[in-house]
């Protein structure tokens, strides 16, 4: 099961703020300024070298194996732009250990930095569609 399927709400929103948390650690301990830009940017963290260098950071958690994430079209537009300043931080594995109240635990970080997204395979699963003109017919009553 991927990324992108987990079906309990509740669940998934506990999932993102773990991982957030996690990833912020892990960057901090690389000596970097973390700032969460998730609310206003299309990447989540961005962080900051001693020297001003940044890297923009998208965040992925699952309780899967996390060979499988979903991407907005704004998070891969934003890989392909900012190219090589950009990274993929995916926390895999994560546990639930327990479900009232609900508990994760563990994850096994993996990264890609910087982050090529042409290197991987993009498949869409969802399209939107635009209608042109529409003929109307009468209203049912």
């Amino acid at each position: 099961m991927g990324q992108g399927y987990v079906l309990d709400a509740d669940l998934r929103r506990a999932i993102e703020p773990y991982t957030m948390e996690i990833a912020k650690a892990f960057y901090e301990e690389q000596g970097r300024s973390i700032f969460d830009v998730s609310a206003t940017h299309s990447y989540d963290l961005l962080c900051t070298s001693a020297t001003g260098k940044e890297l923009h950071v998208e965040v992925k958690g699952t309780t899967s194996d996390g060979t499988q994430i979903l991407l907005t079209a704004n998070e891969v537009t934003h890989a392909q732009n900012f190219y090589p300043n950009v990274a993929l931080f995916i926390l895999s594995h994560i546990q639930v250990t327990s479900t009232a109240p609900l508990k994760l635990e563990g994850g096994e970080i993996q990264r890609l930095e910087p982050w090529n997204i042409g290197e991987g395979t993009l498949s869409p699963l969802a399209f939107s569609y635009k209608t042109g003109k529409i003929n109307r017919i009468l209203q049912y009553d």
